[in-house]
């Protein structure tokens, strides 16, 4: 086959289906995020465990130019990386971390559970975090707590030397963002979502959407979806763009478009799913899985990088 036709077939999807010979869109540039660095839970026993450090540098060695931990504020006030409020499923003790003292988190191992190998590991700070983040590579911060997190979290940033260009912050609670906005106007801000199709009383399916607000763990907020009050109120928050499950309504993409803002998915470990969604206008992909995502991307001569995100905010730098 000769490498003419080959990069025909690659490029097919891309070219304007009118047959015009124009582009549709031009080849685009994607952020693939490794999901708790190493991917979450048990699936994959042979990785480090999820938002360890070496779970963290294990995604960037894989090539994911964008590597994701969760962050929830320790009772003493201090941003630490991990998913649950409680430690019952990833460490020796159960206690509620959101209540308990640094100096207590600490002291748990955080590694035991997902084999012998990593007995010892230990819940890391955000600020610890930070200070691995390669050079040309980034930290995607999904904060797990509520509005009051938002200072804290910034300041670790701050005091990092990290570049605002190389960091995200995402988060379901619509509140912690709206803090974090205030609290730094340059860095980028994506509204983590859940979009579920619904059959109602009328016998037709309607998308029901839902994300949280409010201080401490905060409160699950849910409704029928309007996506242009959605994508209206992103733009007055001086939001980036949305975070939503890869199952989504068929017209965001081209809406988030239009409104300049960014699109990402989650957890996405399928490539031909990846492939479809990043072909609809997605920028960024969320997965377990990095090497087999990232392999797929370039197959089909897409480009997989870190660079800013807060240039697709309306009226900003790309503006």
């Amino acid at each position: 086959m000769g490498v003419a036709l080959i990069m025909s077939l690659l490029l097919a999807p891309f070219l304007d289906p009118s047959g015009s010979g124009g582009h549709a869109t031009e080849l685009p540039q994607v952020g693939v995020v490794a999901h708790r660095g190493a991917g979450a839970g048990e699936t994959f026993p042979d990785r480090p465990p999820e938002n360890t450090l070496p779970a963290l540098l294990w995604g960037w060695e894989q090539g994911a130019p964008w590597v994701e931990c969760d962050v929830i504020l320790s009772g003493d006030g201090v941003p630490v990386v991990t998913h649950d409020f409680s430690s019952k499923r990833i460490s020796d003790k159960s206690i509620n971390l959101d209540t308990s003292s640094l100096e207590t988190i600490q002291k748990l191992d955080a590694g035991s559970w997902k084999g012998p190998q990593w007995s010892g590991l230990r819940i890391p700070t955000l600020s610890e975090a930070l200070e691995v983040v390669p050079e040309g590579c980034g930290l995607v911060i999904e904060i797990k707590s509520g509005e009051e997190s938002a200072v804290p979290v910034i300041k670790a940033i701050e005091a990092s030397g990290v570049g605002l260009d190389r960091l995200m912050i995402i988060s379901f609670n619509v509140d912690t963002l709206r803090a974090c906005r205030k609290a730094c106007k340059e860095i980028a801000l994506l509204w983590l979502m859940s979009f579920e199709q619904r059959t109602v009383e009328d016998g037709a399916a309607h998308w029901w959407v839902s994300w949280r607000s409010g201080g401490g763990r905060g409160k699950r907020v849910e409704q029928l979806l309007n996506l242009e009050q959605l994508i209206d109120r992103a733009v007055r928050d001086e939001f980036d763009g949305l975070d939503t499950t890869a199952k989504q309504p068929g017209e965001l993409a081209a809406r988030m478009k239009a409104a300049g803002l960014l699109l990402g998915v989650w957890t996405v470990n399928d490539p031909s799913a990846a492939l479809a969604l990043v072909r609809s206008g997605v920028q960024e992909i969320t997965t377990d899985d990095p090497p087999k995502i990232i392999r797929a991307l370039h197959e089909a001569g897409i480009e997989v990088a870190c660079w800013p995100r807060r240039q697709n905010q309306p009226g900003g730098p790309a503006d």
